[in-house]
């Protein structure tokens, strides 16, 4: 566990010791979503445990993105699989973001903003949009928990991305490449 946070550790420092300076766009008020980016990997601790990430962004239709919020840390359970790592990952980053949206809707008055969640796990967004059941009892309700946040909030969704555009693939695994992360946070875009 210290070695994958003593990465992430690095990854935040690196970042500052190349002095990226965070931008900060304006944003279309109309048009305001939740982008979000959650990874896991599996195992990946020494002593077996398995570490989730995730970055949550405040953007626009016009693709600004503004940074709000970053976490990486141990998975509180033991998972048996990459599959329900990934699920876990996805389901703290929609809490943390479905908070965030709340929060926004009670400054502005305004509705609900959709949620975007970005995740490299393939067979999760099958798994979320087909509706197939896995064998794993405490998975089924977590997978049933993101199922119907989506279904009552239907301008959310969840996506999938490719490994290379993983903006949170830095924050749980070793030698990943922070790059991509490090251009959005300078440009303020994807």
């Amino acid at each position: 566990q210290r070695r994958v946070h003593g990465y992430a550790n690095k990854i935040v420092k690196k970042l500052q010791s190349d002095k990226v300076k965070l931008k900060f766009t304006s944003l279309d008020l109309r048009s305001l979503k939740i982008v979000c980016y959650s990874d896991a990997a599996h195992a990946n601790l020494d002593d077996g445990g398995s570490q989730r990430g995730y970055f949550i962004f405040v953007g626009d239709k016009y693709g600004n993105l503004n940074p709000v919020a970053w976490q990486s840390n141990r998975i509180r359970r033991v998972v048996r699989s990459s599959l329900a790592a990934e699920t876990l990952a996805v389901s703290d980053a929609l809490d943390a973001s479905f908070e965030l949206a709340t929060i926004i809707e009670e400054l502005f008055g305004m509705a609900m903003c959709p949620i975007e969640l970005n995740t490299d796990s393939r067979s999760l967004v099958e798994c979320i949009k087909s509706n197939k059941i896995p064998t794993e009892k405490q998975l089924k309700i977590d997978m049933a928990i993101i199922r119907e946040y989506l279904c009552l909030n239907p301008s959310s969704k969840i996506l999938w991305v490719e490994a290379s555009q993983q903006l949170a693939d830095c924050l749980t695994k070793r030698g990943s490449s922070s790059e991509n992360l490090k251009k959005t946070l300078v440009f303020g875009r994807l």
